[in-house]
């Protein structure tokens, strides 16, 4: 008796799971402990830069930059994650960015996969953004819920992208006939009744940008609130203006005609480029030969004389603009810094009448003359640049 007892207590240690009775007592089964689910995640590692282009010919709009930003993507515990890069998106000051198309033009692109349980991809996207931008963040926004984790791992500072632009110098003078030369003859063409050749010289400068497509009749002059397309003759100039390519660096001269009304105010006119998105710089219109214009007024008690940079001849002059000024007593004059170099200069009086003034780009400084006589004053920075007021 005593050895089937033992029999039948091994019998319960061997099957715990199947409940028995040992006299008045009972064995329940335990039931196995719950299993923990392993965690389930996404892992995005990425590094950010700012660049002006993407490759040799895509340049970013003006004041944009290319927020580049290159992915690891890792695959934990999901059966699959679609890596579609139209699915990320940029957030910055509450606005989302998309994806730019030019992201296909990548060398290291992202490719868009189903990336299986453990797998992983490495590429890059591209955003335009504003190029003052400085906090953002990356999101996923795919067909399906994901537990996420962003890790950055390098975000190059924020560098101001350099200045871009396209300075256009020009100056005017009219003309009443063009000459057709050919390898025979000399013929005059005239301009038809009423109006004259406004014939516009040009100086391109390309600052900055990979390229500039130089179009001649891309240019347009507008006068009173006409805008003028550039005259078919204007392939006869001597000088005329080619339609080319300028390379950052580059620089291009020529002529361009406009028929226009032969009273036309050639002081009030402004020129416009209309192809390409490009920051274009123009400077002041001079006409020809005249640097120095003497201004006389008799009753003004302001006169405003510009620090500027004048084209005369396609030739760099700093000037002050009237140069001779002659005024009553009593009067103020302004001096304004134009420069489009956006130089800095300092205003010296010969005579003493101030300190030596400096005067910041787009700043002024003015002076009440309240004695007669006459009044010299000039640039310390271009000594040779002077200028004259007349008391009356």
């Amino acid at each position: 008796m005593v050895l089937v007892s033992v029999m039948a207590l091994g019998c319960v240690e061997s099957q715990p799971s199947a409940p028995t009775s040992i006299g008045n007592s009972k064995v329940v089964s335990q039931p196995n402990p719950t299993q923990i689910q392993p965690q389930k995640n996404i892992i995005i590692s990425y590094s950010a830069k700012k660049i002006n282009s993407l490759g040799e010919f895509i340049e970013a709009p003006i004041g944009k930059v290319f927020l580049v930003i290159t992915m690891n993507i890792e695959n934990h515990g999901y059966k699959e994650f679609n890596t579609n890069p139209f699915f990320f998106k940029v957030i910055s000051n509450n606005v989302k960015y998309d994806v730019s198309g030019y992201s296909l033009t990548i060398d290291d692109k992202l490719d868009s996969v189903n990336l299986l349980d453990g797998g992983y991809i490495k590429g890059s996207i591209a955003f335009e953004v504003p190029s003052s931008i400085e906090n953002y963040q990356i999101q996923y926004n795919g067909w399906s819920n994901y537990e996420i984790i962003y890790k950055v791992e390098r975000v190059e500072q924020p560098t101001q992208p350099p200045l871009r632009y396209i300075q256009i110098n020009y100056n005017t003078q009219k003309a009443n006939s063009i000459i057709y030369k050919s390898d025979y003859t000399n013929v005059p063409v005239n301009a038809p009744q009423g109006q004259v050749f406004l014939i516009v010289n040009i100086e391109i400068i390309n600052s900055g940008y990979k390229e500039f497509k130089l179009n001649t009749y891309s240019f347009e002059l507008i006068a009173d609130k006409i805008k003028y397309a550039p005259s078919y003759y204007s392939a006869y100039l001597d000088n005329k203006l080619n339609s080319v390519t300028l390379l950052d660096g580059g620089n291009a001269k020529g002529s361009i005609a406009f028929e226009v009304p032969n009273n036309i105010n050639i002081n009030d006119i402004q020129m416009q480029y209309s192809q390409g998105d490009y920051e274009i710089k123009w400077n002041s219109p001079v006409t020809l030969n005249k640097a120095a214009i003497e201004y006389t007024a008799e009753s003004d008690k302001q006169i405003a004389v510009k620090l500027r940079t004048a084209y005369i001849d396609f030739k760099d002059k700093i000037e002050f603009f009237p140069s001779n000024v002659k005024i009553n007593s009593g009067a103020t004059i302004i001096w304004r810094n134009e420069d489009n170099r956006e130089r800095r200069f300092t205003l010296i009086s010969s005579e003493g009448l101030f300190p030596d003034k400096t005067v910041d780009y787009l700043q002024r400084y003015s002076y009440q003359f309240n004695t007669k006589g006459t009044y010299h004053f000039s640039i310390k920075e271009f000594p040779e640049v002077t200028a004259k007021v007349e008391i009356i």
